[in-house]
């Protein structure tokens, strides 16, 4: 059985696609920047969807993949095409990455995983200049085909209670912190705001602040709420404070009210280092 053998039909247009990027710029091989547009151009996929919803679309891919690689002067015709070492690691990868996850064919999702797994070429430094981190890359793919645990590194029974049935985020912050069902480590209070040390260090997220009255957007007029920013500056200093970020600097990520994710904003303080380090679980945790 040949590597392609095991190819969706998906994932065999995306190869056709990518042969046919090779020959629009002239090109006499297939590599990763060429796996890349076939993916976009594909679109249908999970590659495709996971790519449009991280902002990636055909036309600026091709402009990124054009300017870091100039046209050749070949006239290839499609039986002479051949893949550069790259493009047959990523396929390997890609192989890797199905069984890893018990799939029986390689799909687009697959091939996508391969690209950012591999790390390295034009492919990646293209999706780098969209502003993208390959871990993102990963984890939105993985979430869409319904594997948030592989995507978060979080085992499975702790992401049986963070995603529901459909592998959509649900809104654990406010249905078990806040209520009390999750046990978390506290690390600020006051009458607005709750600020806690991230319970699941297999995220990317160290610490977190969530006001404990819903908000539902920074847009929103309560968001401007003196006081309530006040208590959420608080917050993030006593929780980077606490978690010795202060020195070693950290940013702050606000979740806007995601759509079908959560009902208000709150802020995430992230540091150095990505995830943060394995911590001893605690009781109750």
């Amino acid at each position: 059985m040949g590597p392609f053998d095991r190819f969706n039909d998906r994932a065999k247009r995306v190869l056709a696609l990518a042969q046919d990027e090779a020959i629009r710029m002239r090109h006499d091989h297939i590599g990763v920047e060429h796996l890349l547009l076939g993916l976009v151009r594909e679109g249908e996929g999970v590659a495709g969807r996971a790519l449009e919803h991280l902002g990636v679309d055909l036309s600026k891919a091709r402009d990124a993949v054009r300017g870091a690689t100039p046209p050749g002067d070949h006239k290839t015709t499609p039986a002479d095409m051949t893949l550069t070492p790259r493009a047959k690691r990523v396929i390997e990868i890609a192989i890797e990455e199905a069984k890893g996850l018990g799939h029986s064919h390689v799909g687009t999702e697959h091939l996508l995983l391969g690209l950012a797994r591999e790390g390295e070429g034009i492919a990646v430094g293209v999706l780098k200049s969209f502003g993208l981190a390959m871990e993102r890359v990963r984890q939105e793919t993985l979430t869409i085909i319904g594997q948030p645990h592989a995507a978060t590194g979080a085992p499975p029974e702790v992401v049986r209670d963070l995603f529901d049935a459909q592998g959509r985020k649900r809104d654990w912050y406010c249905e078990d912190v806040l209520s009390g069902k999750l046990t978390v480590k506290v690390l600020y209070e006051d009458d607005h705001v709750l600020g806690f040390e991230h319970p699941y260090p297999q995220y990317q997220i160290h610490g977190v602040v969530v006001p404990k009255a819903h908000v539902d957007s920074l847009l929103a007029p309560e968001a401007a709420d003196g006081p309530l920013l006040r208590s959420m500056i608080l917050g993030v200093q006593a929780v980077a404070g606490a978690l010795d970020l202060s020195d070693r600097g950290f940013r702050l990520e606000a979740n806007a009210a995601a759509p079908g994710v959560t009902p208000h904003m709150h802020w995430h303080v992230a540091g150095p280092g990505v995830p943060p380090p394995l911590r001893p679980r605690r009781p109750g945790t």
